[in-house]
């Protein structure tokens, strides 16, 4: 199946925590340049021209100056090094037994009154860099609608329900600030009938493919995406791929596949995760369930020692244009 609208097909990315990060708070709060320009240098090396980077609407309201300032440093090291940013307002994935920092679902369901601290966030964020030629597009949120641990069925239904009335309010303050960038949402899985509201308000369609390389059912959920994304007239772009394992030789195959089918169907990406650090998933003693049946999911390309993990330098290649 093939892709109508191409408009990220050079995309070339990584999903980028800063190495210090346990938690979301991190990111932006113990902002560290040092480490964001060597880190930003391991994603030109594997041939990345752009990066996906998550902050928290939490740190921003401890210190907006501050949050707005750190950012404005982060996108003069990308420019630096030739790298666009993709910034993810929110966060609703959760890993159970390391959690990392997300927008819980008791706020996300609950009533918003007008102006509140949302909207201000929103609002005061995209404002600021609404012209900034750097953003390649706003991600609102990374895998709304998660609820890994909730039966499917009419209370599940009614949740999602309720959480499309906060989305359409971010979507509506991010549209409000007048942003020259496309605005996108992260979503995990298969197309989401129940979010049919937000797909239309979004500019571009995301996916995050993990599973299934290892037989068809991976190029068969790409392939759905393309055909929403066609019947939509929405380009597509992959923000998170690449599963994880504990066997480099294993990973190294995942990657190629992976990120071979994207390639082939014109579909640019932001692999996960560019870097070794604190957070889940970038340590072998810290690994989440995203892996391959039996196995755990360990996802960084570069090392504690800011060398490439072996088997992964295949992603240079699969990078270039």
């Amino acid at each position: 199946m093939e892709l109508i609208h191409k408009d990220y097909v050079n995309v070339r990315g990584f999903n980028y925590m800063p190495s210090y990060s346990f938690v979301l708070n991190d990111v932006m709060d113990s902002f560290n340049e040092q480490t964001w320009d060597r880190e930003f240098g391991y994603a030109c090396e594997l041939n990345a021209n752009s990066l996906r980077i998550w902050v928290s609407s939490v740190s921003f309201h401890r210190n907006p100056k501050r949050f707005i300032s750190s950012f404005q440093t982060v996108l003069a090291l990308a420019e630096k090094r030739g790298l666009s940013i993709l910034p993810t307002l929110y966060n609703r994935w959760v890993d159970t037994l390391y959690p990392f920092g997300q927008l819980d679902l008791a706020h996300v369901i609950a009533p918003q009154p007008p102006g509140n601290e949302h909207v201000k966030y929103v609002t005061q964020m995209v404002s600021a860099f609404r012209s900034d030629r750097r953003i390649l597009m706003w991600d609102l949120c990374n895998e709304p609608y998660c609820f890994d641990n909730i039966e499917e069925g009419n209370f599940k239904d009614e949740l999602k329900c309720r959480e499309t009335v906060f989305w359409k309010m971010v979507i509506s303050a991010a549209r409000d600030a007048q942003p020259s960038q496309p605005l996108t949402m992260g979503t995990c899985g298969a197309v989401d009938h129940n979010a049919m509201e937000v797909y239309d308000l979004e500019d571009v369609i995301s996916m995050h493919p993990y599973a299934g390389w290892w037989n068809d059912d991976y190029e068969k959920e790409v392939d759905t995406h393309i055909k929403f994304a066609n019947e939509k007239g929405k380009p597509l772009i992959c923000t998170e791929t690449c599963q994880g394992s504990l066997d480099d030789a294993v990973r190294q195959e995942c990657i190629t596949r992976s990120l071979g089918i994207l390639k082939r169907k014109g579909i640019g990406w932001y692999a996960w995760q560019l870097c070794a650090g604190e957070m889940v998933s970038s340590r072998r003693d810290r690994t989440d369930a995203n892996a391959k049946p039996g196995d755990r999911g360990y996802m960084c390309f570069v090392l504690e020692d800011g060398t490439v993990r072996p088997g992964h330098s295949i992603v240079r290649e699969l990078n270039k244009l």
